[in-house]
């Protein structure tokens, strides 16, 4: 039993059950192992944070005092100047001016985790470690500190504020994080080199230093009445066994082989990284009679030029007639088609997202043109969810949770917007043609995607969350540039939801008129106007459920027409046309509200596209705002990596209670090793919890009447927790009984004010 890896949210959010997966145990991948079944672990190796190398600290407690003696050049001392130091020439404690800065650090992220007080209850700290080691102890100067600030994308503290993890973390970087730990004033590693006894450490600007004692607060209640509590689920912790077919496909063609002669039962399901149950955990496993493990077939997890020194047409599957009054045309012109040979390449189904990620932000010289477009769509597939399910989440599983549980998935506005193609085979029929993103909506019955032909499109200018540069303006009836843009909105940078995802591409071609095209994902459309479509008057497409839309050609035409005109054509202004836009959205848009509500999630939509229409088809706009619209809000919160200050109030009156000292629990905690009551509950667990005092050292009233004190907790637990429970589900023990006297637990009422008074057993 790992004590270490802990149960969070159980969806991949939290990264609190952060492990490692292997297959030889040299490269160690973090993942969330709440969503990693057994099934898939075939031919695997874990580790978990128990399996990490030894901790050797760079120093050691004596016996006496408990000062720390330096061991090395990598020893830790507290810096008057610059925080804790690393690696410091001097033998002995920095002085009180130390003006180099400090090294970049060579511990143990378990010992730089806790060195930083970078754990509070703990409860995440292992997480934390097993998501950046890897990292940190293989690529040691070789990540930014933007890199190390994405490593924890899929972790959640709800206690630190994150500051001091960062922190210490990012001393890890080829920059080092010298500016940050100069405004951090150094933590106390030892009681006899504290703040109290050394009026040297004063004088640094974040410290503040008082004698006077500090006043008892005013009681208040603080108790928390919320009326409104989220539905829930009711989903079994634990879900009922299910069978893995056994042996696990190797191949395509034995894939292929077990399901046209039925090898598998009826209800089969194909499971690559299983974090899909992160988000459907009511219906991924329901119904389900056999699970297929298809991680081990590797033709699933390559990257390969596709076709070789062939152009494959990405318009020649979009269900538009190619010729017209007898002549062909096409949407690009022949210089620009002639630049993309050889510049598509097929990503297979099983490649991770984080794998696709690292692929479009190496160097490839045969690709070197197209970098501007392979760095934004990266930039795009990094605020997918977090590290750990972008390392276990596969291209084809974010596709089939688009299509099967109309999930608004980034993976399919970015690839459809980009146009791409899907090759699938199905049973019934052994065509393995590449198809449009429309055509795969709407297939039905058993399919399996092989992969996603992506055009690596160059010498096109781009806007997007991760790359931006801009068109100049059209003039009347010349035509814009190629141009593709991304975008997404959510609640957070990363590990959110999108409230909006969006993607458009424009061909370019004044002679193609369909050569403005754009998609949305979380439109969620219900086609709740299909009957009325069957009138004579059919305004929108007849389309089936989904949560991507794309803009019915109507409007498309318009806004190239206006593109081409130089802004507006025959009176449609951008306002007007993106009324028309917004019209249509909402007409289409389902009014479910898990996701935001419809209205405000279309106008979200509308002014996507009109930022793409100012800032990449020359619509008309002051200068001014042009520019501002040419930087999203997660270019300005990346730009830079995330700094801040720590400030010390050290109160001698106080002491040793405003001492910063590094907690003796800090290294149980970061290691794994401090057990919680969710890790490991024994026979007769009791349950406990924290009373707040509004006074320093005061003791606590005792409990005069025993059944109004629980009807109260069961009062706190409904109002606080939306928990539910009954005055005979609980028992106040005495100090007679055993328990109390083994521990010296005191139970508190916190009803009622605290007072200096003698505790009493109740």
């Amino acid at each position: 039993i790992s004590a270490g890896t802990k149960l969070g949210c159980g969806q991949g959010g939290c990264g609190a059950c952060t492990v490692h997966i292997s297959d030889d145990e040299k490269t160690w991948t973090p993942i969330n192992s709440c969503l990693r079944p057994i099934g898939l672990l075939n031919n695997k190796y874990v580790r978990t944070i128990e399996g990490l190398p030894e901790l050797k600290l760079s120093y050691e407690k004596t016996e006496t005092s408990g000062a720390s003696s330096h061991a090395g050049t990598a020893h830790v001392h507290a810096c008057a100047n610059n925080g804790i130091c690393r690696g410091c020439p001097m033998e002995g404690e920095c002085g009180p001016v130390h003006d180099q800065p400090p090294a970049k650090s060579t511990l143990d992220p378990r010992q730089t985790l806790a060195e930083f007080n970078g754990s509070q209850c703990g409860f995440c700290s292992p997480g934390m470690i097993m998501a950046s080691y890897p990292h940190v102890k293989e690529k040691q100067g070789d990540l930014s500190q933007l890199d190390i600030e994405d490593l924890f994308s899929g972790n959640i503290c709800r206690c630190t504020g994150y500051r001091s993890i960062l922190c210490g973390m990012k001393t890890y970087a080829k920059d080092g994080n010298a500016e940050e730990l100069r405004n951090t004033p150094p933590y106390v590693l030892d009681e006899a080199n504290n703040y109290a006894n050394n009026p040297a450490r004063w004088n640094h600007p974040n410290v503040t230093v008082s004698a006077v004692p500090i006043k008892p607060y005013e009681h208040r209640d603080y108790r928390h009445h919320n009326a409104l509590h989220p539905a829930a689920i009711a989903v079994p912790l634990h879900p009922p066994p299910h069978q893995w077919h056994t042996p696990s496909p190797t191949s395509v063609a034995m894939l292929k082989r077990d399901i046209a002669t039925g090898s598998y039962s009826t209800n089969y399901k194909l499971v690559y990284g299983n974090t899909s149950y992160g988000v459907y955990p009511q219906f991924e496993w329901a119904n389900v009679g056999v699970f297929v493990d298809i991680s081990g077939i590797s033709e699933l997890t390559n990257i390969d030029p596709y076709p070789p020194n062939e152009w494959l047409n990405p318009w020649s599957f979009k269900g538009t007639p190619w010729k017209d009054q007898g002549a062909v045309k096409h949407p690009l012109s022949p210089a620009t088609r002639a630049k993309q040979v050889g510049r598509q390449v097929s990503i297979g189904a099983g490649v991770t997202i984080q794998k696709l990620v690292k692929w479009l932000e190496a160097d490839h010289d045969e690709y070197r043109a197209a970098r501007p477009f392979m760095r934004a769509c990266a930039q795009h597939f990094k605020r997918i969810a977090g590290h750990q399910v972008r390392n276990a989440g596969s291209i084809g599983g974010s596709l089939m949770m688009a299509k099967q549980w109309n999930f608004p998935s980034d993976t399919w506005t970015l690839l459809d917007g980009a146009q791409c193609a899907v090759t699938w085979w199905s049973p019934q029929s052994d065509d393995e043609t590449p198809r449009s993103f429309e055509e795969f909506q709407n297939a039905t019955g058993e399919l399996v995607v092989l992969n996603v032909i992506l055009t690596l499109w160059e010498d096109v200018p781009f806007q997007s969350d991760g790359a931006s540069s801009s068109t100049s303006k059209q003039g009347a009836g010349q035509a814009a540039s190629v141009c593709f843009a991304s975008a997404r909105v959510a609640q957070r940078l990363q590990n959110a939801h999108p409230l909006v995802n969006f993607a458009a591409f424009n061909h370019g071609n004044p002679d193609w008129e369909n050569s403005f095209s754009c998609v949305w994902g979380n439109i969620d459309v219900c086609n709740k106007k299909s009957q009325e479509n069957q009138n004579a008057e059919s305004r929108w497409p007849t389309i089936p459920n989904t949560s991507h839309y794309r803009l019915s050609k109507g409007p498309s035409s318009r806004i190239w027409a206006a593109t081409l005109a130089g802004w507006p054509a025959d009176g449609d202004t951008l306002d007007t046309l993106m009324e028309q836009v917004e019209e249509e959205l909402r007409n289409m848009a389902a009014t479910a509200e898990e996701q935001g509500d419809p209205v405000v999630r279309c106008r979200v939509a509308t002014n996507l596209l009109r930022k793409y229409c100012i800032v990449n088809l020359g619509a008309p706009s002051s200068e001014e705002a042009t520019n501002s619209l040419r930087q999203t809000i997660y270019q300005a919160r990346t730009a830079t990596p995330s700094s801040g200050s720590q400030m010390f109030m050290v109160n001698t009156a106080e002491e040793p209670v405003s001492e910063p000292f590094i907690k003796a629990s800090a290294i149980g905690q970061t290691t794994g090793e401090a057990i919680y009551t969710q890790s490991i509950l024994p026979p007769n667990t009791m349950h406990a919890t924290f009373v707040s005092s509004w006074a320093a050292a005061a003791k606590i009233l005792p409990f005069n009447d025993n059944t109004r004190t629980i009807h109260k907790l069961c009062e706190y637990l409904l109002y606080t927790y939306g928990i539910t429970t009954s005055p005979q589900e609980f028992r106040i023990y005495t100090a007679e009984d055993t328990l109390i006297q083994k521990f010296n637990l005191l139970n508190a009422n916190n009803w009622t004010q605290a007072t200096p008074r003698s505790p009493k057993a109740f």
